[in-house]
């Protein structure tokens, strides 16, 4: 999906423009086996289930109060810099 279609779906749901443009853009590079559940919530407004490394899509909505999309970055985050990440989440959640 391109970034033009992603700003206008998380404007329809309540994104601010500039806000919409940022997410988008990080949306757009996100690993390829997160590309289905993003897809489905941006077309079907379905959130799916996601894990890795022990940090899940619910376990960082719930504790951490994000929306789907970060949620589904910050699961990129944990794929790209294990880490980093993990060790931030790992004090936060």
């Amino acid at each position: 999906m391109k970034t033009t279609e992603i700003i206008d779906i998380l404007v329809k749901k309540g994104y601010n423009e500039n806000h919409a443009k940022l997410v988008a853009e990080n949306l757009v590079g996100i690993e390829q086996c997160l590309l289905e559940p993003l897809n489905k919530w941006l077309i079907d407004d379905v959130e799916t289930e996601v894990e890795y490394q022990g940090i899940s899509i619910n376990k960082l909505m719930k504790q951490n109060k994000l929306k789907y999309p970060a949620a589904i970055l910050t699961i990129d985050w944990i794929y790209k810099d294990p880490k980093k990440a993990l060790s931030i989440l790992n004090n936060v959640v």
